[in-house]
């Protein structure tokens, strides 16, 4: 390093980058953040040039070495990008980025003796990894020299260490401080209500001239949303049908598609994704959410994702509401998370089923459970003695010829309910509780409207349940007397009586457990909400619609009540659930109002009031009332 060499040309004069004889060879070190905000060739090129005119004496460049890439991505992760190859013909030389700096420095006959950059910032903005390639570089007897600080060749001073570890801090501080601002100001920026990122489908942007003068005179505007004269009812059902008919994604797509909703873009038909994204986005209950994604950047693998989604506890509710007019509310945007879970790979209403009975329409598949083993009972149909009559059944798919069913549930029995049992009960359901004229006082005798209804048929329960566990402890003391009499006897008839005696003392006591397990869940139970029964009003009057309904419409009605029902095939009996939320009036009238549904009915009477639109919802959100009834035995 000590060989004299003669003077380094200026940079950019002819020959200045010819090495003399006995020169020692130098590595340039280049960086730029950006190649949309800054200009890469113009950082490069002053870089390299201020590099060039600090070159001490004997020195010449000989490699050069640059990215286009953030200053605070890891060390290891580094020269991962292929940005810089828009600019390998602007005449900036490259023999590799930071990963073969690094490589070339480890060699057996390095192609460099030292470092050169601009500010010890090129080399990274953490701190860590400023060190970790110093030290790198250290260890192959190599030292690193910045344009902006004293360059000795043979050993920097203390004083210029403790500058640069002072720049190393401070361009760390610099860069998390300047990453925090632009958090702040984003959120701030998003509870004005501006939005942020692309305008989404349902909404259109009303812009204004920006506040800053400067940003103004170079045409800088700011975006409010606000609802899209055609788009936005779409993204309304989208949600509705979504959370209340539990559609499945491509169900909602091919509805959108054969209704003639106006796609985003230039197609013609809706995709899976488009609907999936527009489900997922929060934007439509009038929030602002930042953070929902992140750039995976270098650190992600092969085939992985660019974007990746975040979870989200991560999410920044920046504007916590009424940033812009909501498409949907909260409530029906957070039940349409969860509809993809509860679903599982049920089919949507009005698909068939093909491969199980000719492919025909079992309107209440997916909604009975077998108590046994709880899993979905699937239709299927069977002849009779009667030419051509065919009855439907919903049947327990578990089967006991099958060792892994035999081995999950030992004790299950087949079980199976026929179609038109389930009809009946339902039809009287909803002509006395659902669509019938007198269904709010009906449900009133069913559904406590208030805590102290509740609290009155609470206590009436309990009385009934002490009274009964009384019966069970005296019964239960009886029998002990018994038992305490043969103590002792060991003939054949005392053997006998004791067994039996046995048997019943252990049959009141799995009675005795459960009255007490009754009576401490009617003591621990929650306060109940107030219902509010006038919600059944809200439903359109069609009684006898169900029972001579196509099966079509059958299933969608008992899709829109949120029916569920559980079997159990020891009683014989079918306990099923019907929801009314705030949202099934506007459900109900959409169905009878589609064209698409036949109507074609024996109903004496129907509603005539279905011009009520889908997106309307009649009443507050806090109402929720549920009713249930059993469908009795029903043969099997």
């Amino acid at each position: 390093m000590g060989t004299a060499a003669p003077q380094s040309r200026p940079w950019g004069s002819p020959g200045w980058d010819a090495p003399g004889v006995g020169m020692v060879p130098l590595a340039f070190v280049g960086r730029t953040s950006t190649s949309t905000i800054q200009n890469p060739v113009e950082s490069l090129s002053r870089q390299l040039r201020r590099a060039t005119e600090r070159l001490p004496q004997g020195f010449y460049i000989a490699r050069h070495y640059w990215d286009i890439e953030s200053g605070g991505t890891d060390l290891d992760a580094r020269s991962r990008f292929d940005v810089w190859q828009q600019f390998a013909d602007a005449g900036i030389p490259r023999d590799g980025g930071m990963a073969d700096l690094r490589a070339a420095a480890q060699a057996d006959a390095p192609p460099f003796c030292a470092v050169i950059c601009e500010n010890i910032e090129r080399s990274g903005r953490d701190m860590l990894d400023a060190l970790k390639l110093e030290k790198e570089l250290r260890a192959a007897g190599m030292v690193v020299f910045a344009t902006d600080e004293p360059i000795d060749v043979q050993a920097a001073e203390g004083s210029t260490i403790l500058v640069r570890r002072m720049k190393q801090g401070f361009a760390e501080y610099f860069r998390y401080n300047l990453k925090t601002n632009m958090w702040e100001g984003l959120q701030q920026y998003a509870i004005s209500g501006h939005n942020t990122g692309p305008c989404p489908y349902g909404y259109a942007e009303e812009r204004t001239t920006h506040p800053n003068p400067m940003k103004a005179s170079m045409g800088a505007t700011r975006a409010r949303l606000i609802p899209h004269p055609e788009q936005a009812v779409w993204v309304t059902r989208m949600f509705e049908w979504r959370a209340w008919e539990k559609l499945s994604v491509a169900g909602i797509a091919r509805r959108l598609t054969d209704l003639g909703a106006p796609p985003p873009g230039r197609g013609a038909a809706w995709s899976t994704g488009t609907v999936y994204g527009i489900l997922r986005n929060p934007k439509y209950t009038g929030r602002i959410v930042l953070g929902r994604t992140t750039n995976a950047g270098a650190t992600r693998r092969r085939g992985e994702k660019k974007i990746v989604q975040l979870p989200r506890e991560y999410w920044t509710w920046a504007a916590p509401e009424n940033a812009h007019e909501a498409l949907t509310d909260l409530e029906t945007w957070e039940k349409a998370q969860t509809v993809g879970r509860e679903r599982g790979n049920s089919l949507d209403p009005g698909t068939y089923h093909v491969g199980r009975g000719n492919g025909r329409l079992y309107p209440y598949r997916s909604k009975i459970h077998c108590n046994q083993c709880h899993r979905r009972m699937h239709g299927a149909q069977s002849t009779t003695r009667r030419p051509g009559e065919m009855l439907t059944y919903y049947v327990c798919p578990t089967q006991m010829h099958k060792p892994q069913d035999k081995a999950a549930w030992p004790d299950h029995v087949r079980a199976s309910i026929r179609e038109d049992a389930l009809t009946a009960k339902l039809s009287e359901f909803f002509d006395d509780y659902a669509l019938g004229h007198d269904r709010a006082a009906r449900l009133a005798e069913l559904i406590p409207a208030s805590q102290a209804q509740q609290d009155d048929l609470d206590n009436a329960r309990a009385q009934t349940l002490t009274r009964k566990l009384t019966q069970v402890e005296t019964a239960l003391n009886g029998i002990a007397a018994e038992l305490g009499q043969l103590a002792g006897k060991t003939d054949k008839t005392s053997q006998a009586i004791r067994d039996r005696l046995t048997a019943q003392f252990s049959q009141r006591d799995d009675e005795k457990t459960a009255v007490e397990a009754e009576l401490a869940a009617i003591e621990q139970a929650a306060p109940l909400p107030d219902s509010d029964l006038t919600l059944a009003d809200e439903l359109p009057y069609a009684p006898g619609l169900l029972a001579c309904a196509p099966d079509d419409l059958r299933e969608r009605l008992a899709a829109a009540f949120g029916m569920q029902a559980v079997y159990r095939q020891d009683t014989r009996q079918a306990t099923i659930v019907l929801t009314i939320t705030d949202t099934t009036p506007g459900i109900i009238d959409a169905i009878l109002a589609d064209p698409r549904v036949d109507h074609d009915t024996d109903s004496p009477t129907t509603s005539n009031d279905t011009s009520a639109d889908v997106t309307q919802s009649p009443i507050a959100p806090e109402t929720a009332d549920t009713a249930r009834s059993s469908a009795g035995p029903t043969p099997s």
